[in-house]
């Protein structure tokens, strides 16, 4: 379902790397339930030494954290710095994650570390997230984040 290049003498394998991790990107994009396990495998077989597949990683079925992180990392092109609870708790990439989405859903990002900012920026990944058309019931409240409590509820949201 994608181009895969063969590796010659004459053939750029970075570039070939590259382009096959965006296309592994895309789909990943198109459907964050479809972790394309085999192809990322492929693509680390293929090109060992290749730096643009290092955070395309494959997450198992049953680690809804793990989806929603490599989901989220590859949507924005950008890896987390923490662990995922404590990468969301702010909302900033909640917000980063809409505006990559749809661009400029989110038109201001606070990157306050006062807990309403924080909580704020929650709020509006939720009021658009409903907007976009998620559920109302799969949508979880700003405490479960923000205090940590029921997180498989807001991995099961973002994705």
């Amino acid at each position: 379902f994608f181009f895969v290049p063969m590796a010659s003498s004459e053939f750029d394998t970075d570039s070939a790397c590259a382009a096959l991790c965006g296309q592994l990107k895309e789909l990943v994009f198109a459907d964050p339930h479809a972790f394309y396990a085999e192809a990322f495998q492929l693509v680390d077989a293929l090109y060992p030494e290749c730096t643009a597949k290092d955070h395309l990683i494959a997450a198992p079925d049953d680690d809804p954290e793990q989806q929603a992180r490599v989901w989220i990392e590859t949507v924005i092109d950008e890896p987390f710095e923490v662990d995922t609870p404590a990468a969301l708790k702010s909302g900033v990439v909640l917000c980063k994650l809409l505006n990559a989405i749809k661009p400029g859903t989110v038109s201001k990002i606070s990157l306050s570390e006062q807990p309403f900012h924080q909580r704020q920026n929650i709020q509006v990944f939720l009021t658009h997230a409903e907007a976009l058309g998620v559920p109302k019931p799969e949508l979880f409240v700003v405490e479960e984040l923000f205090e940590g409590r029921n997180l498989m509820h807001v991995y099961s949201c973002i994705l």
